[in-house]
């Protein structure tokens, strides 16, 4: 960890001597293999033969990876230092798979004789929002795609092999929410939607994205349940289905329950990987952030969390803000979801238990706070609103594209005329 830190400070130290006034970032990692005699700091192999012995060395065990950073500014004599620890079990590897590894990816010049870049992930997901697709979509590795393109730059004729083995059901799949509910004691009849999606792609075991946020949101109702107390008004708790397909059943939950939105208060979400919340992002609701404040510094001493108006419209809160409610995102530090993602590594180990049982008590706590207030937290925006927002946070072309924009022409002029919006 010293070398690492040390390492990194040397690097920021050199450009700031010939920078003073400028803040300098410098970087550096090492990876260190735990071995049974003691931890062991692997260099760059620079030959073949050593990077198969490494590789070796390195199979079925562990090996940490510490990235250290140094912020820095010579004139002021500031400095700040911030160290990163991931740590990569290795499975199994036999000399075959090794020298195939070797000789195809060269990682000669990386430290333990492996790239860990990529992770040769294969991200899937969905072109768009319609039922059916004219075009198929294959979803392809960074890592081969760069060869693809290296093979193209160099001139050569590129032929490739697709083997797919989908098959496609005989008509649409029926599904359903699970949706359960603790009533309000003095107005039931108004609702507050706590919700993630149940659904996952069939990669891995949907740890991240998103059984994380389905366990939030079960353990939040647990939490208030168990506390004994009973909020002013009702939560409704809403695991959704067909999210990965097009948000599938939150849309389906605003059609069935059209009648009974204007009663509505909006949704809370969490979907946004294995990550703590930082962040409260409140749908373009802008009337909303000072009144979601004084909640933000009461949590104060357990997390940092921002209030904002930003729009998040790739998950179940799109349909609750396109209703003209705050559909509530709790955006999360998830750096390692890029790896996670939609993909094969998107597996139990990836949650830290303690960091999902912060998560789901933040959760518990907005949910009760926004259902138990003696003002109303909020009511549904008229549509002419809604779309003037949604076109000043650039989502109209989006939903545009996707055939989700219902607003026709509305809000058009708004955005050219800001002044006017508060007037609808």
């Amino acid at each position: 960890m010293a070398l690492a830190a040390r390492l990194a400070r040397a690097k920021a130290a050199a450009v700031a001597a010939e920078q003073p006034d400028a803040w300098v970032i410098g970087s550096d990692q090492i990876a260190v293999l735990n071995e049974v005699s003691g931890p062991s700091i692997l260099g760059k192999p620079g030959s073949a033969e050593r990077c198969q012995a490494q590789l070796q060395s390195c199979s079925g065990r562990s090996v940490e990876f510490l990235t250290a950073v140094t912020v820095m500014r010579q004139e002021s004599h500031s400095v700040s230092e911030f160290m990163d620890r991931t740590c990569v079990r290795f499975r199994v590897l036999d000399e075959a798979v090794i020298d195939r590894y070797v000789a195809m990816e060269q990682p000669l010049d990386c430290a333990g004789g492996f790239k860990s870049e990529g992770m040769h992930l294969t991200h899937t997901g969905i072109l768009g929002f319609e039922a059916e697709f004219a075009i198929p979509v294959l979803s392809l590795t960074a890592e081969d795609q760069g060869q693809l393109e290296r093979f193209l730059a160099a001139g050569k004729k590129v032929r490739a092999r697709l083997n797919v083995q989908n098959s496609f059901s005989d008509g649409p799949v029926q599904t359903a929410n699970a949706v359960g509910e603790i009533r309000g004691r003095e107005r039931p009849e108004e609702i507050l939607v706590v919700g993630a999606h149940l659904d996952s792609w069939d990669l891995s075991e949907g740890a991240t994205d998103n059984g994380m946020g389905s366990a939030s949101v079960l353990g939040a109702a647990e939490a208030i349940v168990r506390s004994g107390q009973r909020p002013r008004r009702t939560i409704r708790f809403v695991l959704f289905n067909g999210e990965e397909q097009g948000l599938l059943g939150s849309f389906a939950y605003i059609k069935q329950h059209q009648s009974e939105m204007a009663n509505h208060l909006g949704d809370l979400v969490l979907d946004e990987g294995q990550g703590p919340v930082n962040e409260l992002q409140l749908g373009g609701r802008d009337d909303l952030v000072a009144s979601f404040q004084p909640f933000a510094a009461a949590i104060s001493n357990l997390r940092s969390v921002k209030v904002n108006d930003k729009v998040e419209f790739g998950t179940d809160t799109g349909p609750f803000i396109m209703a003209g409610l705050p559909g509530i995102n709790m955006n999360q530090d998830s750096p390692e979801y890029k790896f996670t993602h939609h993909s094969a590594a998107d597996a139990l180990e990836a949650v830290k238990p303690d960091v999902l049982a912060q998560d789901a008590t933040l959760m518990a706590m907005a949910a009760f706070w926004i259902a138990d207030r003696a003002e109303r937290f909020a009511k549904p925006w008229p549509a002419k609103k809604t779309a003037t927002m949604l076109r000043e946070h650039h989502q109209f072309e989006l939903l545009k594209a996707f055939g989700l924009w219902p607003f026709g022409d509305l809000g058009a002029e708004d955005k050219e005329n800001p002044a006017s919006r508060d007037q609808n």
